[in-house]
């Protein structure tokens, strides 16, 4: 593709990640919108609180994501590597 190959390829993995972030917008508005609010709101106000969030969580960049997460994410690895375990033999056990 010569000169233009930096251009192309950037593009296609900006619309990628564009169509991959509307799609996750749009499925957690919907679930906010049915299951937590119970129809309570609307949709279009369940995709702006959404958009609010994820807004707000893009400006703490990767280590204020990383400080928020970091005491929540401590807690919660040890348990689901015994759980992963756990289903692992319960898997081996149920083909014999």
């Amino acid at each position: 593709l010569g000169p233009y190959a930096g251009l192309i390829a950037s593009t296609t993995i900006a619309l990628a990640c564009l169509t991959t972030a509307i799609a996750l917008a749009a499925v957690f508005a919907e679930f906010l919108h049915k299951i937590i609010f119970k129809n309570r709101i609307n949709y279009f106000q369940a995709l702006i609180v959404t958009l609010s969030i994820s807004f707000a969580v893009s400006m703490l960049e990767f280590t204020g994501i990383v400080a928020l997460l970091s005491p929540l994410l401590q807690i919660i690895y040890p348990a689901l590597i015994i759980f992963t375990i756990y289903n692992i033999i319960a898997q081996i056990r149920a083909m014999k």
